[in-house]
Order: structure tokens, then C-alpha cells, then sequence
């Protein structure tokens, strides 16, 4: 029963109290377009280069300063149907190609927005999606016709730059000239002969305090920050040419899995028993090193006889107690990880130039300097990246980690199109034209996807301090079409350097 008395019937009686129902186009349809919208609006003034930042407090207030709109989507509870898919939308673009999650956020908000009005001027949803079909052909034609450079040679750092450098400047403008060097070196340090069979976790990432961004570095092979005050069981804190074993399990001999009890009735039994324990920790620790091994890692802890004996003949001991670490060791210094201790194999063992203990900031570091492969590529590279404040470590972490899988989605398809707006500009002047050719209730529905598409460079400009309407209009002048020409200029974009209208337009190579 309601509070009123009633009985609740129909669909209210099913759901539970407090829930909303909205159907027809003017509930339903309205109601998730404008979710869609607003949360566009949300995102679309950190889009580019000069974007804002955002601060993003989740429910478990944790504080995120960043412009990355999937984060931002991410950490926002959501309850809109549409909008959930649009968010949905936005994530499987940065899981396919580590970029663009705004513009699908923001596109995406602006073809919904234009749908919505023209289903209030009467427009019925079959004519639209028909118009918005024909306009996805088009561009689809028409894209290949606008491709200005292909990348060359992906192991050359130069050729890595051109696509590295725009993807990191819409992220970070004010340390791309520090950061993107980096991300080329590491990248073509660990870069396959064929490049299609690049694995962007091979690029790492080690965060670290203090300094500032520009003394962050390149380290080819692993970086490991450690928790504790010191990484190292033992005393030796380097070796030359290592010889790795790895053990995702204590460093210690076997035990039974039942308790139990050793009587020892006199204090020779006990010094017999030490004695014995002893023996096996020396006998172990000798045939180790009598395969030349000289650094073992062990996931679990290491026994203090086995430290001792390693200290004596001269290998090196570290603890880490990450699976994951473990895991990108492994295959940092081609070893297989051993879930016994007991002696390994030929196979098992791994190999780097140099490991050392070296303290960066205020955190104890293991480097594990990787040796070249028969590829010529490095397993791992590691970007050591110093900053003053956590936030700016943890989005540049993830600038990064975006930047190299754009790089993976390159090598699939080398082809680069004019950035800063050009492209969306050209084919928003395309699909004006096919609309003035269609003479159907479709081409309303394609100038709505042709005036969803200015929606990047207008964001572009606005972010930048420029008027938005005397851009869009210079720019739609050099993209339409001449009468001796198919296209227009259509490699030119917004320049968000210009201090006047005038000169508010460039031509973009990337």
C-alpha cells in the first residue's frame, strides 16, 4: 500500500520504491539524451592541449586532478542508461586504441543532442538513423582522401616522435618536451622486428618523489621501488653479468605440512640439529653458485642461514612480494619463475647486464639493466618518472601508459590524418555537401552529424581563448571546396597559439 492509502499497481508494484519510469519519446528518449548531454558537457572543456583540468572526488574520496575523460567517467556514478553506454562506448576506445575517449564522449554527446532536436521538430527516429547511416559511409569514403603522412620506421625514434608527441601534448602540453623523448626511447628500445607483435606493458613506469619531471630518465630493463627500507636480504647490493634464479615462494627448506616435534634430550642434540640445518642451507647455496648463479629472488621470505651463506660466496638476495613484479621480472630477464626452492635448470634462469640497489629520492630502488635480445630489443624499458605531488605522478603514469597503446594501434595502420580539427572540419564540409544533394528528410539528420562534428574544433578554440564562431567560420572558408578541386584545404586547423582571430588557422601535419 502507498502512503496515500492506495494500492500501487502496474509497473510500480514490480520495482522498488523510489524508482523512476519514463517511456514514449518525450519521457524516455528526452530524458537519456540529455543525461548524454550534460555529461558531454562535463568532459568536452578538457578536450586538447589546453584543456582543464579536472578534480574528481569518488565515493571513497579518493582526489584525482587529471583531464583524462575516462578516469573522469570512471570514477563518476553514472545511472543513465544511454549514458552508461556512452561511457561503455568511451572505455572500449581506450582499451582498443589508448586514445580519443574524449572525442568519443563529446562527439557522441552532440550526435544524440542533435538527434533529440530534431525528434521534437517532429522528425520521426527511422529517418534519422537512415541519415546518420548515410553520413558513417561518407566518411568513411572520404576518409582515406585526407591522409597527409604515413609513420615510417618504427624503430626509429624520430618517426615514434611524430606519433607520440600530439598524443601526450593533449594530455600534458607543459612537459611533453620532456616526457615524449622518453616514451620514443623506451619504445623503440623494446620495439619488435615486426612491430605488430609490440606489447605496450613492456613499457613500465616507475613513479617517484621528488625533483621535478624534467630529471625523469629512460632505464632499459626493470626499476623496482621498494616499500621497505632496505630491498636487499644481505649485504650485497650489486653484481656484474647476473645469473638470476626466481622463486615465487620463501627462500627456505621444505616442510612437512603437519606439526611437528623434535625432542632433544641433551645440548649435543641441539647443536647436531643446527649443525644439520646448516649443512643443507650451505649445500644449497654451493650448488647454486656452482651454476654461476649470483642473484636470487625470492617472493616469499628469505631464511637468515641462506642470506649468510649468499653473503659469503657473493649473491645477491631480494624479497618482492608483488606476484606481479615477479611476473614482469621474469620476463624483463627471460626466467621462469620456480615454485619450489630447489635447485633450477638451465631453463629457469635469467640474465641481465647489471643489478644493482640505487637510491632514487627517498625510495631504495633494485635496476635491473636488461641485456639486448636476438632481436635486438630490449624485454623491458622502464621510464623513471620524478615529480613533486602524487596526483601529477599518477596522470602522467597514465598519459603514458595511453601514449604507448596508440603507438600499438599505429602499427596496424600507419596512416596519420591532419590533427587540431582539420579532419573533423573536412568531412563535417563533405557531409554538409551531401546533405544539400539529398532530397529527402535524411538530410536533416546529416546536417546534424556534419554540425556534431564541429564540435571539435570549436572546443579546440574555446579552451585556447579564441572566438569559436570567427574560427569556425575561417575555417569552414578553407575547407569548402573550390571549383577545380575535390576538397578544400583540408589540412588546416586550429592553431591554439594564435593571439588573433586571423591567424587562428594552420596547417597541421599530425
Amino acid at each position: 500500500m502507498s502512503g496515500s492509502g492506495l494500492p500501487v499497481v502496474g509497473l510500480n508494484s514490480l520495482l522498488k520504491q523510489g524508482t523512476q519510469h519514463f517511456e514514449g519519446t518525450n519521457e524516455a528518449v528526452q530524458q537519456n539524451v540529455n543525461a548524454c548531454v550534460e555529461l558531454a558537457k562535463l568532459t568536452r572543456s578538457s578536450m586538447g592541449p589546453n584543456g582543464m583540468f579536472k578534480i574528481v572526488l569518488n565515493h571513497l574520496e579518493k582526489l584525482f586532478v587529471t583531464k583524462s575523460a575516462s578516469t573522469i567517467v570512471s570514477e563518476l556514478e553514472v545511472t543513465g542508461g544511454a549514458a552508461k553506454i556512452l561511457i561503455m562506448a568511451a572505455q572500449n576506445q581506450a582499451m582498443e586504441s589508448g586514445d580519443a575517449t574524449n572525442l568519443v564522449i563529446s562527439l557522441g554527446g552532440a550526435l544524440l543532442g542533435g538527434a533529440g532536436e530534431l525528434l521534437r521538430q517532429g522528425v520521426v527516429a527511422a529517418d534519422i538513423v537512415e541519415g546518420f547511416e548515410m553520413a558513417l559511409a561518407k566518411i568513411i569514403e572520404t576518409l582515406p582522401k585526407l591522409v597527409v603522412a604515413s609513420t615510417g620506421d618504427f624503430h626509429n625514434k624520430e618517426s615514434l616522435l611524430q606519433i607520440i608527441r600530439p598524443v601526450f601534448m593533449a594530455k600534458h602540453i607543459d612537459y611533453t618536451d620532456n616526457i615524449a623523448p622518453l616514451i620514443a626511447e623506451a619504445v623503440a628500445m623494446i620495439m619488435p622486428k615486426n612491430p605488430e607483435d609490440l606489447v605496450p606493458e613492456s613499457v613500465r613506469v616507475a613513479c617517484l618523489h621528488g625533483k621535478s619531471v624534467a630529471d625523469s630518465v629512460v632505464v632499459k630493463g626493470m626499476v623496482l621501488p621498494s616499500g621497505k627500507a632496505h630491498p636487499c636480504a644481505g649485504v650485497v647490493e650489486s653484481v656484474e653479468d647476473a645469473v638470476i634464479a626466481m622463486y615465487s615462494c620463501p627462500l627456505e627448506i621444505d616442510t612437512t605440512e603437519t606439526k611437528g616435534t623434535v625432542l632433544l634430550e641433551n645440548a649435543d642434540e641441539l647443536m647436531s640439529f643446527s649443525k644439520n640445518e646448516e649443512a643443507v642451507y650451505k649445500e644449497r647455496v654451493e650448488a647454486l653458485a656452482a651454476m654461476g648463479v649470483n642473484f636470487l629472488v625470492s617472493q616469499g621470505k628469505a631464511h637468515e642461514l641462506l642470506v649468510h651463506f649468499c653473503d659469503k660466496v657473493g649473491i645477491m638476495v631480494v624479497e618482492v612480494h608483488s606476484k606481479f613484479e615477479m611476473q614482469r621480472i621474469a620476463k624483463s630477464v627471460g626466467a621462469k619463475l620456480q615454485i619450489r626452492f630447489k635447485q633450477p635448470t638451465e631453463r629457469h634462469l635469467g640474465r641481465c647486464a647489471r643489478a644493482f640497489v640505487q637510491e632514487i629520492g627517498e625510495k631504495h630502488c633494485v635496476v635491473l639493466h636488461a641485456k639486448d635480445r636476438e632481436d635486438g630489443s630490449a624485454g623491458i624499458a622502464t621510464i623513471v618518472v620524478r615529480a613533486a605531488s602524487e596526483a601529477l605522478l599518477r596522470d602522467i603514469n597514465t598519459a603514458i601508459a595511453s601514449t604507448v597503446q596508440v603507438v600499438k594501434a599505429q602499427t596496424r595502420d600507419p596512416r596519420m590524418l591532419p590533427g587540431a580539427g582539420a579532419t573533423e572540419m573536412a568531412l563535417s564540409c563533405e557531409l554538409q555537401r551531401l546533405a544539400d544533394e539529398c532530397e529527402g528528410l535524411e538530410q536533416y539528420a546529416i546536417t546534424a552529424f556534419a554540425e556534431a562534428l564541429q564540435i571539435v574544433p570549436e572546443i579546440l578554440a574555446e579552451t585556447s581563448g579564441l572566438d569559436s564562431k570567427d574560427v569556425l567560420t575561417k575555417l569552414r572558408s578553407l575547407h569548402m571546396p573550390s571549383e577545380s578541386a575535390e576538397l578544400g584545404a583540408f589540412d588546416m586547423g586550429v592553431d591554439i597559439d594564435a593571439t588573433h582571430p586571423s591567424k587562428a588557422c594552420r596547417y597541421i601535419h599530425s
